[in-house]
């Protein structure tokens, strides 16, 4: 699990404790439930239990978490019983804490492991198993994917003031966007009797963005000289109409906060300027790139990566496979990559999007709509053309003066 997690435990466990020394003088609580707004400052839940003539105990909830976190942040709840008014001991009280998902301890970057319905990862009453106050604890998960924290207490009486944190956290990655959890606490008595039920804040997940890079002939840095081919004889600032030579783009993605099941980029074709002024557009040779579909009006390109069943290990996977899968071979005839004495600047864009698996409503739509712009990210590289005198006259030729990298991706040669 999370370190910051085992920690947050470790402290929950020593702030969990019973005051056994007897409070006089506390008024009780009226039934009251009041809400709690957003954000991390403390609100307070609070229901008045009658016991007749045994007086009464006072059931309060103290949410302190914001009610929007990401999967590694812990969400926490105390339950106080607040035991004060009792007049007369009360046997066989019990608690239950619900939430409307089941949990999970299995490494969600398994996609064998992901699965619906299962949308936490930290379900937890540190001091279940460390107070006296405490008989015993079992966790039932119902038929309809709930799961319920039920917690026996042993005898309470007007020495009991006890404070039960039950603490939650997101399944990492594989949270829907709009899934929203609301615990609810209730008490019941010996015989089954519900007591008082409140509800907790209603809390939602939040994701970082992916952060996609976009590699230029085997390179990540911005405003690189690549090879473009053979200059043109007539115009040497341009490159040749039949010596141009293709450049490889690929795609990385950088992410940990998202399972993603389909990959989706879509790359806009960099235009240009060639010897004649025209505005051009790279040329897209679909047989060369067999992996990318060109869009009806030709000023796109898109790549869908889809992950197959059965991956053990999501990320190598996608780190591993995507930069081969996406190679895309552009080429720029006749582009003007002189002006004057300066070079030509060259600028490409592209936009990934990420369906996830468990993905929202709006997570599973193809393009960008409102509750799904955190699966998106984009990526624009500059780079400049050169240009080659080589001729190819007979069987030797002289390259020009300067060595352009052709394939920064190739084996080295001894």
């Amino acid at each position: 699990m999370k370190a910051i997690r085992n920690k947050a435990l470790s402290i929950l466990c020593l702030m969990a404790m019973i005051i056994t020394t007897v409070i006089s003088g506390i008024p009780s609580v009226n039934a009251a439930a009041s809400g709690a707004s957003s954000g991390t400052s403390a609100s307070v839940f609070s229901d008045t239990i009658n016991f007749g003539q045994s007086g009464s105990l006072t059931l309060n909830l103290k949410p302190t978490s914001p009610t929007t976190v990401r999967t590694e942040t812990n969400i926490t709840t105390g339950i106080e019983i607040d035991a004060t008014a009792l007049t007369k001991p009360v046997e066989g009280l019990y608690l239950e804490i619900e939430v409307p998902t089941k949990q999970t301890s299995k490494n969600q970057n398994d996609t064998n492991n992901i699965a619906e319905g299962t949308y936490l990862d930290n379900f937890a009453t540190p001091a279940a198993k460390t107070q006296p106050i405490i008989k015993s604890e079992e966790t039932i998960v119902t038929n309809d994917g709930k799961t319920i924290k039920r917690i026996y207490l042993n005898k309470i009486d007007n020495t009991v003031r006890l404070q039960l944190p039950y603490v939650m956290s997101f399944a990492d990655k594989t949270t829907p966007s709009d899934f929203k959890l609301k615990p609810v606490v209730r008490m019941y008595s010996a015989d089954g009797t519900k007591l008082s039920t409140l509800e907790d804040k209603t809390y939602g997940v939040t994701y970082p963005k992916p952060w996609l890079m976009k590699i230029v002939a085997g390179e990540e840095t911005d405003d690189q000289l690549v090879y473009g081919g053979t200059s043109s004889r007539t115009n040497p600032s341009s490159i040749s109409e039949d010596g141009a030579s293709d450049i490889n783009y690929n795609f990385k993605l950088y992410q940990d906060y998202r399972a993603y099941r389909s990959i989706i980029i879509t790359d806009k074709l960099p235009t240009y300027v060639d010897s004649a002024g025209n505005t051009r557009t790279a040329k897209f040779d679909p047989a060369k790139n067999p992996n990318w579909t060109l869009s009806a009006d030709g000023k796109t390109v898109t790549l869908r990566f889809d992950i197959p069943t059965g991956v053990r290990d999501l990320r190598d996977y996608i780190r591993d496979n995507l930069p081969a899968y996406s190679n895309l071979k552009l080429s720029f005839p006749g582009a003007k990559y002189m002006n004057g004495s300066n070079r030509v600047n060259f600028t490409n864009t592209a936009e990934m999007q990420g369906i996830p698996f468990n993905p929202g409503t709006a997570e599973a739509t193809v393009g960008k709509v409102a509750g799904n712009e955190h699966n998106f990210d984009d990526d624009t590289k500059r780079f400049r053309l050169a240009g080659d005198d080589y001729n190819g006259d007979g069987m030797l030729g002289k390259k020009g003066p300067l060595t352009i990298p052709f394939d920064k991706n190739s084996l080295a040669v001894r």
